[in-house]
């Protein structure tokens, strides 16, 4: 058999392979068509056709105000899962990474707040702190199963010079100090941590008793003050600017 006669029967084949490749495809797309007929499939791409977005729990909410004053929980009066401890001189609460802690608070009337965290890390594998917000026993939205917390960090120190300056290689270049860990306390709001909503997340408390549980998803921490907050209402820049006087 010659080399052309070769070549057209390698080019037959190809041809063969995909054409039956495609009638192939063709038949299961039709099969998987049928499978899913009347299956609404957008349901859980990006949120669409959710019920428990942010902004559903805002629309729901639309008719209330801002919190009335700043509450501070009880934080060494909690239920549940957490050991009381002392640090730099305060009474602090730790919570595991597999606590759930929840405390009760009170508030004077029904009002949107932000949840303000005093915490600070201690050492552990050197990733962020992930807590779930429940209020009264309920997740409120999504977003609020996935908060989290930082930590702090700075070089080493034992990576510069007796002067402070940076340390160099055999060829004269800066050697990048590495990176230890700081155990300070930090004060951070409940927030998106994709950072599509870039102002802390508003949570709705009803006038008289409430609950406020902290799920631990990932990463011990300690509490020293969890604070209700109301929420800073921004100015309306348009009624801003027409107050101003024409020039």
């Amino acid at each position: 058999m010659g080399k052309k006669t070769r070549g057209v029967l390698i080019g037959i084949i190809c041809v063969a392979v995909v054409v039956a490749a495609f009638v192939l495809l063709s038949q299961g797309a039709t099969n998987f068509q049928a499978k899913y007929a009347g299956v609404d499939l957008s349901t859980d791409v990006e949120g669409i056709g959710r019920d428990d977005t942010y902004d559903g729990y805002l629309a729901a909410h639309a008719n209330v105000g801002t919190g009335a004053e700043m509450v501070e929980l009880n934080l060494t009066e909690f239920e549940g899962e957490g050991e009381v401890v002392q640090e730099d001189g305060a009474e602090c609460v730790y919570t595991a990474d597999t606590n759930t802690t929840t405390w009760k608070v009170t508030v004077e009337e029904e009002g949107m707040y932000n949840i303000l965290l005093d915490y600070k890390t201690v050492d552990s594998r050197g990733v962020d702190i992930e807590r779930a917000v429940y209020i009264n026993g309920e997740l409120p939205f999504a977003g609020a199963a996935t908060l989290r917390f930082s930590r702090l960090w700075t070089d080493d120190p034992s990576d510069f010079a007796e002067d402070g300056s940076f340390r160099k290689d055999n060829q004269g270049n800066h050697i990048r100090p590495s990176q230890v860990e700081r155990y300070e306390w930090q004060q951070a709001y409940c927030m998106d941590d994709m950072g599509y909503t870039t102002e802390p997340y508003q949570f709705y408390f009803q006038a008289g008793e409430n609950t406020l549980s902290l799920e631990a998803v990932n990463e011990p921490v300690i509490l020293r003050s969890i604070k209700l907050m109301p929420v800073e209402q921004k100015p309306d820049y348009a009624a801003y600017a027409a107050a101003q006087p024409q020039v």
